[in-house]
């Protein structure tokens, strides 16, 4: 009699529970949706763009969203990019976004760019007319080394210089890339992870000026300089023959700076470099001691000291200096560094509170806490940080009912 009572007793706690669960689950939903309806279009377009982009949105729910025609085409944002880019996308859902595509439009681009692309595609995109598609499936990560190797034949320089900086290419087609007629496919190659020292002693001696933006030169011996394999006989032999003010010398020096594997002598000389680049590299470099970053931090141009405070070996003692600096891309910075202790971002968010741009960053820092990171969210934030805590059945109709709006 007495078990019996006590079993009577554990069922009505148990039921009162499931109630009190259930009434919970009611007013997540509820307040999901009075949320979702306060919003503008744009952002209700936002909102569906940041549940593609979320690692806990179940695959069924992304399938739903890439079955609809009408949502995909929709000229504003970017769902279907965010669809392809999705988390949880499956090849199931490539393969039935790559069939509505047509063969040059950018999107396949994007496909060919997923890890998660089933074989077939793999096979198919390697051999497409627009070789930008091409260079995408060289980029790929896991692409079969039989497809890199029919990639670094192609004729389109372009696609080959693509395979010079997938991290699996074989050795045995960088050789061969490392004497390649253009000059983009060797500096690519001379930045490689896994080139031995044979082809950087080789490649450090190749001078060829490359252009790597609109308004940016360097060398090829440039990639050379920032390759954490290269020996530091080689890296010293580079910075003696680039103390120049021309454009290609400054970018090598440049490239000198962010190398982890500088040795202590050159970090020192490259921290009093007269070109204000060159010590940005040395303030981002994770190899650089406390004191030159301590004297970096006190530099006269912002941007240094935007990178020493975005440095990962940055102490708490100048996180704390550079969170008086008035430059606001500094306290993005410090917002960002996953070094950040949680005290200092709070002082940054209660002295920051009308700043959205930087209230974004900070919530988004690894050691926010779930209070702070409550406190500074917008509505859109909001519904994401309730979804998981729906039934997972809930969770997903609601979030498939978000798409007709």
């Amino acid at each position: 009699m007495k078990k019996l009572f006590i079993l009577i007793i554990l069922f009505s706690t148990l039921s009162c529970k499931n109630k009190e669960q259930e009434e919970q689950l009611d007013q997540n939903r509820e307040a999901i949706v009075n949320l979702f309806n306060t919003l503008e279009m744009n952002e209700k377009i936002d909102l569906i763009e940041m549940i593609l982009s979320d690692k806990d949105t179940p695959a069924q729910v992304i399938e739903e969203y890439s079955k609809d025609s009408t949502l995909i085409n929709i000229k504003e944002g970017n769902i279907k990019g965010n669809i392809i880019n999705s988390p949880n996308v499956t090849p199931a859902i490539l393969q039935e976004m790559h069939s509505l595509l047509q063969s040059d439009d950018r999107y396949v681009r994007i496909i060919a760019l997923n890890t998660k692309l089933p074989e077939n595609l793999f096979e198919k995109l390697a051999l497409a007319k627009d070789y930008t598609t091409r260079m995408s499936i060289a980029e790929n990560e896991n692409t079969s080394i039989t497809l890199l190797r029919h990639l670094a034949n192609d004729s389109i320089s372009e696609v080959r210089a693509e395979i010079a900086i997938n991290k699996n290419t074989p050795v045995d087609i960088l050789e061969r890339l490392a004497i390649d007629e253009n000059a983009d496919v060797r500096y690519n190659v001379a930045g490689h992870p896994k080139l031995p020292i044979n082809l950087l002693e080789q490649l450090a001696q190749d001078t060829t000026t490359v252009q790597l933006d609109f308004n940016t030169y360097s060398a090829v011996r440039g990639n050379v300089a920032s390759n954490p394999n290269t020996p530091i006989p080689i890296l010293i032999s580079i910075f003696n023959t680039s103390t120049g003010t021309d454009d290609v010398s400054i970018m090598i020096r440049e490239s000198l700076a962010l190398n982890p594997n500088l040795p202590l002598t050159l970090i020192e000389k490259l921290s009093h470099d007269d070109i204000y680049l060159v010590r940005i590299s040395i303030g981002k470099n994770s190899s650089t001691p406390l004191s030159i970053l301590n004297k970096l931090a006190d530099d006269k141009t912002e941007v240094v000291r935007v990178a020493v405070a975005s440095n990962q070996s940055i102490s708490q003692k100048l996180l704390e200096k550079l969170a008086q600096d008035n430059y606001s891309y500094t306290l993005k910075a410090i917002a960002n560094n996953t070094k950040t202790p949680i005290c200092i971002l709070e002082k940054l968010a209660n002295d920051n509170s009308q700043d959205r741009i930087l209230l974004k960053e900070i919530k988004n820092n690894p050691n926010m806490t779930k209070p702070l990171k409550l406190s500074i969210l917008n509505k859109k934030e909001q519904i994401l940080q309730l979804l998981p805590l729906l039934d997972p059945k809930i969770y997903s109709e609601l979030l498939v009912g978000f798409r007709e709006f």
